[in-house]
């Protein structure tokens, strides 16, 4: 007997104490966890139902320690509020800059009608207008800008001007990180126009920061840990990966700049993903068609170097004649399994700017990717007349032929099948490879008149140049009235009145007769009252271009050299002078002003009233029509897109 009791003793003493251990552990949790709330992570869905889930870093290793996603600027209900680098930030609606109610429309109208067209994100069933405002501010922040225009368009302004400043502040002085900002560029570029105050439309900055903060995240590559195991959240970051591809392969190819991003394993994996899981949204399927897209134009700027004008490629080489083959049955082969899934004009005008990208070669046989001319000689063969004198050959008809066709369907497609109520609602892109496939045109028009080339006739009734732009321009001017200075089909507006006119100097030497008439009366796309004519009619300026400038111009001026600035640059010169005499009423000695009345453009330390820039609309004189053709044709800086937006 004694033993057993003893043995009870020994298990009673060890429970006893199994259960002080277990207090204590207990009230040491609990004094741990009461100074204060734990941080609040963000739901990566915004549908405003889930509960929270961990915060989750960049990577497994550390590499820093910002959230993939933002933390919410407006806590959720029942859940400890904790100071983030949203909480202090008032948005629009909090500004009384848009309602709620506008705000949910607005919403509405970018899921329903504009996101379809380019789904770079994608939202679940049942998303509200306000959980993305709570989760994602910048997302927001960007699909009120996009959207207001066919909505509310007079608040579109102010909110490019927001989306801009915030863009700024987060991505470039706080150097701010997160799957939200990535979202907001990318939609941002898409739809976005620019500010009043920008320079440029800006689409190139805002891609590449996404995608260098894409890299930063940790989204484009595979990870020994997974940045998370829910398939809903990989598939938002894997959509947000490959959109990033879409985007940076479109302005590497319009631009013609060394591709930031490229076609890996990892992108076919996440192209799998996204067609094939359940965590997937109908859109995804649309997406992942725009990107096998964008792979065949990598493969062409890659075979053909795109890139690199110096490289020799000639369209008669048997090795091009293949590489051409295979791309046109994988333009084919695409065209045929992506019909299901996209709209009838993305689809055509998608299919029709590979094609077009892809026999772009047979239109410059020196291949300077940058000139659509005919070239004077080719490397080695200087003495070959037929070389400069019809740079069209046999082998070229086909390629060139298809060109034509691509370039047809692409302004088909652009001018019958889109309303002009639609065009509000087209994506910057779309409307940038329409600009692409007309200066395209514009350049085989002047190639095939300029060498008197026995094609001529062949190809040129088929071109229509006048006809196209014509009617692109006629249809935008609608849009342009009904929409603010800042939208894109204003710029685009603006950017295709050029291409026009650039046309008519190229084919004829003059411009319209109504074109020289005085910057003081409006004259209907030519001309636009500006802060800096109403600064020279306060201050007695001259607004007459001739009172301005006696440069003898050249009747026909297809060359590069001119004789001088043009009128318009001096008369902006002479005003700008006025400016800044205003601001700083000291010698010209003191400001830098040369004697040809120069300012900034000779002393880059002088101020500059950034206002002046806004809704300028140059009154080219026939020496400016020189030097925008010399621009064009041989850009010194930049791209030919540069000079129309």
């Amino acid at each position: 007997m004694p033993g057993p009791a003893r043995k009870r003793q020994k298990t009673a003493h060890k429970v006893a104490e199994l259960e002080k251990k277990i207090n204590a552990l207990t009230q040491s949790l609990l004094a741990k966890s009461q100074p204060g709330p734990t941080p609040q992570p963000s739901p990566i869905v915004a549908d405003g139902n889930q509960s929270a889930k961990e915060s989750f870093k960049d990577s497994p290793e550390e590499r820093a320690n910002f959230a993939l996603f933002p933390k919410s600027a407006t806590p959720a209900p029942l859940l400890p509020q904790v100071k983030t680098d949203d909480a202090d930030y008032e948005d629009v609606i909090d500004r009384g800059i848009v309602s709620f109610a506008v705000a949910d429309r607005i919403f509405d109208k970018f899921n329903n009608e504009l996101n379809p067209q380019f789904p770079l994100i994608a939202f679940p069933p049942g998303t509200t207008a306000a959980s993305v405002r709570r989760s994602r501010p910048m997302l927001f922040l960007a699909i009120l800008t996009a959207g207001c225009i066919t909505v509310v368009p007079e608040i579109h302004a102010e909110l490019m001007e927001e989306s801009a400043r915030q863009f700024s502040h987060r991505v470039f002085f706080l150097f701010a990180r997160s799957v939200d900002l990535v979202q907001a560029l990318l939609v941002t570029t898409t739809w976005a126009g620019k500010h009043k105050l920008a320079k440029d439309i800006g689409f190139n900055q805002y891609i590449h920061s996404a995608i260098v903060m894409a890299h930063d995240l940790g989204l484009s590559k595979r990870l020994k840990t997974p940045l998370t195991k829910d398939p809903v959240e990989q598939a938002e970051l894997r959509r947000t990966w490959v959109a990033c591809y879409w985007c940076g392969m479109c302005v590497s190819t319009i631009l013609r700049h060394p591709a930031m991003i490229h076609n890996t394993p990892y992108l076919q994996e996440c192209l799998a993903f996204l067609e094939e899981s359940p965590a997937a949204q109908p859109l995804d399927k649309t997406l992942c068609c725009l990107v096998k897209a964008a792979a065949i134009m990598e493969d062409v700027a890659r075979s053909f170097h795109m890139t690199d004008p110096a490289s020799v490629i000639r369209v008669e080489d048997s090795s091009t004649q293949y590489a051409l083959k295979v791309f046109e049955q994988r333009i084919d082969d695409w065209e045929k399994a992506s019909k299901a899934y996209m709209t009838p004009g993305l689809h055509s005008l998608t299919g029709a700017t590979i094609s077009l990208y892809a026999h772009e070669i047979a239109l410059h046989t020196d291949h300077n990717i940058d000139d659509f001319r005919p070239p004077t000689n080719r490397p080695g063969e200087a003495e070959d007349q037929r070389a400069t004198n019809d740079f069209v050959t046999p082998l070229h008809c086909e390629s060139i032929s298809k060109c034509v066709v691509a370039m047809k369907q692409i302004f088909d497609t652009f001018t019958n099948m889109f309303s002009p109520s639609a065009f509000r609602q087209l994506p910057c892109l779309s409307m940038v490879w329409t600009a692409y496939c007309a200066v395209a045109m514009i350049r085989l028009d002047g190639a095939l008149r300029a060498t008197e080339s026995k094609y001529a006739d062949i190809f040129l009734p088929d071109l229509n140049v006048d006809v196209y732009l014509d009617s692109i321009v006629s249809k935008l001017s609608i849009v342009a009235s009904q929409s603010p200075a800042s939208a894109p089909p204003t710029l685009f507006h603006q950017a295709f009145q050029k291409l026009k006119l650039w046309h008519q100097y190229r084919i004829s030497g003059t411009l319209p007769a109504d074109y020289e008439r005085s910057m003081d009366v409006e004259h209907g796309m030519y001309t636009v009252k500006n802060s800096v004519d109403k600064f020279a009619e306060e201050q007695g300026f001259p607004n007459n271009p001739q009172a301005l400038d006696k440069t003898e111009i050249p009747s026909r001026g297809l060359g590069v050299g001119t004789t001088g600035l043009g009128a318009a640059s001096n008369q902006f010169r002479h005003r700008q002078q006025g400016v800044n005499n205003a601001y700083m009423p000291i010698s010209n000695a003191q400001t830098g002003f040369d004697t040809q009345g120069g300012s900034w453009l000779t002393n880059s330390n002088l101020p500059i009233d950034a206002s002046m820039f806004e809704n300028q609309d140059w009154n080219f004189s026939l020496a400016d029509w020189n030097n925008f053709e010399a621009s064009m044709v041989q850009p010194a800086e930049g791209t030919w897109l540069g000079y129309l937006l």
